[in-house]
């Protein structure tokens, strides 16, 4: 940092370097906590006056810290609902996506267990057909299984139409 920045240091009136800083910190704090331990009705100090010269009559020094830190609550309340209102817009987007993609899955997944259902039962349809060996049923039920759309003919046929389709099979002509 010291190669892109050099020597950083602020100028000016109010500046401060990080020693500063650190020291106004632990100032504050130590501030905050004596405010709110010390008794609201102890008169201040003489040597006290002279930071209270800079506040108006109507304003104690408690009352102006208060009054600032309700303008921070108030803007990073604003920024914290913009903030969730974003994050719910979002996750409103997602869940829309998640939905959309359950759907299209559970379609694959339904019409894949729809023709395992049908394979199952090819074996026993064949298997009404009568004067086929068990060669025959193998030859045919493999053909049959091993295309989507032949399961979903055979199983549009009537019984005579999946016995011609079945002796088609068994001939080489399908």
């Amino acid at each position: 940092l010291v190669v892109i920045f050099g020597k950083d240091r602020a100028t000016g009136i109010n500046a401060e370097g990080p020693a500063d800083m650190m020291e106004n910190i632990e100032r504050d704090e130590t501030n905050n906590d004596t405010v709110n331990y010390v008794d609201s009705t102890m008169e201040p100090e003489l040597e006290d006056f002279g930071t209270y010269s800079s506040l108006s009559p109507m304003q104690s020094p408690r009352s102006q810290g208060t009054h600032n830190q309700r303008k921070k609550k108030r803007s990073s309340s604003t920024e914290n609902v913009a903030i969730m209102t974003d994050i719910k817009d979002a996750a409103a987007v997602i869940g829309s996506e998640i939905a959309k993609a359950s759907q299209i899955f559970g379609k694959a997944v339904g019409v894949d267990a729809e023709i395992s259902e049908k394979r199952q039962k090819i074996d026993s349809e064949i298997r009404k057909i009568s004067n086929l060996t068990v060669g025959e049923i193998i030859k045919a039920v493999c053909h049959i299984a091993h295309s989507h759309e032949l399961t979903d003919v055979f199983f549009s046929m009537t019984e005579e139409g999946k016995e011609q389709l079945v002796k088609a099979i068994l001939n080489g002509d399908v």
